[in-house]
């Protein structure tokens, strides 16, 4: 009797309210009628998170993510969003154990050079090698792998009697390496922290063997959740960012083509997307 009386008089827009919504670097990158899914149009899905829709509302946001379509969707103004390093999957997960990138970094340029002379000697070659020098000493190969650049002859064969006096060349700075999948235990450990300080009744993760963390990362998740409770922006030193660039932060942004399409291209100003937390239309009140 007194269930049915509480059924009754309940009503889930005045008798329920959510306690904490935690989200792992939001990219809804869905595509509408203009085939994009870059930018802020997401049909059939509603992002708004307005003030007062739970006591606590916080995103993890990739501060490293570089890819034209995977622009961010922000939960500012009005809630907390905290920038952790790593791209769009370092965050919320995703990325195996172990993997390898065979990756062009940069997107291959058509260059012109005389027949009797080698492409080692055109002037974008010289470019190239100052590029992926510089990519080197950033620590972006590590120690297990390596950066070339990588020539592609795209000159016809000779027909009949014609003679061509030039040769035409595809150039680009193509990346090796083993890369690593455990920083996104960081932003998990986090989220738990943040949970467990607003009431969520979480376990604790050292309870799961394979949530363990290589001890080389350890000393950074300890700075980053002290630096994250303490209500401060997330920083590291030198070291410590040249060793997530070099074996743990995924090279997301790329130019190697999937299909003939350059899905994972980078932004063209190197400045992710970050589309704010406004109202949709038709969104219930």
């Amino acid at each position: 009797m007194a269930l049915g009386k509480l059924l009754v008089n309940f009503d889930p827009a005045v008798d329920v309210s959510l306690n904490l919504i935690g989200l792992f670097d939001t990219v809804a990158a869905i595509m509408g009628a203009d085939l994009s899914v870059a930018n802020d149009d997401n049909p059939g899905v509603n992002l708004y998170l307005p003030p007062g829709c739970a006591r606590q509302v916080i995103q993890l946001q990739a501060c490293d993510e570089r890819r034209h379509n995977f622009a961010l969707n922000s939960v500012l103004d009005g809630h907390r969003e905290i920038s952790l390093p790593g791209v769009h999957s370092n965050i919320g997960g995703g990325y195996l154990p172990r993997a390898r990138e065979r990756l062009w970094l940069t997107p291959p340029r058509r260059v012109t050079q005389d027949a009797n002379r080698p492409v080692q000697a055109h002037l974008e070659w010289a470019k190239a090698r100052t590029q992926m020098l510089a990519l080197e000493a950033s620590g972006l190969a590590g120690d297990e792998g390596s950066l070339e650049i990588h020539a592609w002859s795209m000159t016809p064969a000779p027909q009949g009697k014609a003679q061509n006096n030039n040769d035409d060349y595809l150039l680009t700075i193509a990346l090796d390496r083993p890369v690593r999948g455990e920083l996104s235990l960081i932003a998990l450990r986090v989220m738990r922290e943040l949970g467990v300080r607003h009431g969520v009744p979480f376990k604790r993760l050292e309870e799961r063997p394979d949530l363990a963390l290589p001890a080389e990362l350890q000393p950074i998740a300890t700075q980053i959740l002290d630096q994250v409770l303490g209500g401060v922006e997330v920083s590291l030193d030198r070291a410590q960012e040249r060793l997530l660039r070099s074996r743990y932060i995924h090279q997301s942004a790329h130019w190697l083509p999937s299909t003939g399409v350059m899905a994972m291209k980078p932004v063209q100003d190197n400045t992710r997307k970050v589309y704010p937390n406004q109202p949709h239309k038709g969104y219930p009140e």
